[in-house]
């Protein structure tokens, strides 16, 4: 039994779903085979996106590896933040040049916005957002990846030991210490019980390095260069995927 865990922004949504996807997604399950996908979203935001596009599914894997669902969403095992770090973080980002935070929870997404900008409906700020005893992951956004890049290096320093900073490309996504795609696949592995070796592992941004070193894996054609390099092949669709290792 093999297991493919895929990204799924700009790798498996890479120019839309169709028909072929589906089908090649449907023929490797059939073989006996797992498919699931590991996602820098919310598992909130993942599996609300895979129902729409009619995927079938394993498992789904939330918060670069921080929460882990069966196919249905019911929380297998996640990692988490105490409460006590996240008005600190947001305070540091608001300082530093950044407009607003999505906070991610087990059970409730939000976003809370700098002080003086305009607060739209569903939106707090650092006063009033919602009280929550701990939390998986907060995504913030710079201009240009590089000022990401540079970003992540500051919180690195700042929150060692608590938090991570996870890039990919104009986002950062910025996660309890332990948290990584590729301790979330450790997990899969001890819950189906699959061998090491028979795990594939494809993505196209930085928050896919980790996994991509760590298991056998493929990059899109479409990935950046560092990603590309790392996975040392590429494809243009996950259909080429499955084609090579069913």
């Amino acid at each position: 039994m093999k297991i493919i865990a895929t990204d799924y922004d700009g790798t498996l949504n890479m120019n839309g779903i169709n028909a072929g996807k589906r089908e090649a997604i449907s023929r490797w399950r059939k073989a006996g085979n797992l498919f699931g996908v590991i996602s820098g979203r919310s598992w909130q935001s993942t599996l609300e996106q895979l129902e729409k596009d009619n995927i079938e599914r394993d498992f789904v894997v939330g918060n670069n590896g921080a929460s882990v669902c069966d196919k249905d969403g019911r929380i297998i095992s996640e990692i988490t933040a105490s409460s006590m770090v996240l008005k600190e973080f947001l305070e540091f980002v608001f300082q530093n040049g950044c407009d607003f935070g999505r906070v991610h929870c087990s059970n409730i997404c939000f976003v809370v916005n700098v002080p003086n900008r305009e607060i739209k409906k569903g939106e707090y700020t650092l006063d009033d957002y919602p009280e929550t005893e701990d939390f998986n992951q907060v995504s913030i956004q710079f201009e240009t990846p590089e000022a990401s890049e540079e970003f992540a290096e500051i919180i690195k320093e700042r929150f060692k030991g608590v938090l991570y900073p996870l890039q990919n490309r104009r986002w950062i996504d910025v996660v309890p210490i332990g948290v990584s795609k590729s301790q979330g696949i450790y997990k899969l592995i001890e819950i189906f019980t699959v061998e090491k070796q028979n795990v594939i592992t494809v993505g196209d941004s930085e928050n896919d390095i980790d996994m991509l070193l760590e298991f056998n894996s493929y990059a899109m054609e479409n990935g950046v260069e560092i990603v590309k390099k790392t996975a040392g092949r590429t494809v243009e669709d996950i259909t080429e995927i499955i084609d090579n290792e069913i």
